[in-house]
Parts: structure tokens; sequence; C-alpha cells
């Protein structure tokens, strides 16, 4: 998935990817409890509590890549914990700089 250019410095939208962008992007349709969010750095987990009580499936991730420079930056989820209908989960997310300008890319 690619999104349009819009204006924004790099390191603006790098610091913007943070705890309550990532609660906002969580689909409506399946409630999520962020049990744990450290960031986006390598190293940093994401833990989450899918569904409602009683059947709740648990999904953790480690950020396992990133890159940063003039032009972009990217980092890598990689599931460790996932719920019963995903066997893997590798999850790049791409944001681009050019004249001012950001896009953000992400795929499965």
């Amino acid at each position: 998935m690619q999104s349009e250019w819009f204006n924004a410095e790099l390191p603006s939208v790098k610091k913007g990817f943070n705890l309550s962008l990532f609660k906002a992007l969580n689909p409506p349709w399946m409630p999520t409890k962020v049990v744990r969010f450290d960031g986006c750095s390598p190293g940093d987990v994401v833990r989450l509590k899918l569904g409602l009580w009683p059947l709740q499936l648990d999904w953790v991730s480690q950020i396992t890549e990133e890159k940063y420079d003039a032009e972009a930056w990217y980092f890598v989820d990689e599931g460790v914990v996932l719920p019963f209908f995903l066997k893997k989960w590798r999850h790049l997310h791409r944001v681009e700089s050019m004249d001012g300008q950001c896009r953000v890319m992400t795929r499965h």
C-alpha cells in the first residue's frame, strides 16, 4: 500500500510514528488492547490483546530492522507470537521523502 505525497519533513513524520498513531490506525472491527508499545527501533516490542474477553488472542511483534537517511526511513516488524490464523508476519513500513514532501508505504 502506498499513500499520496503530502507536505511534511521526514524527521516530523518519523517522530509521529508513536503510540497515539498506532492506536488510531487499529481497525475498528477488531477490539485491540495495547499491552506494550516500545517504539519503532530494532529490539522494540509491540504486544497486543485482540478480541474480547473471554476470547482474547495474543499478538507480539518485534522491530527487526530500521534504516534512516535523508531520502527515506523504514522499519520492519515481525511476528513473535501470532494468533492461530497467522503462520508468519513480516511488515515493512517505509516513508520516502522528496522536496519537503513524504509518502508512506507498507508491505506485508
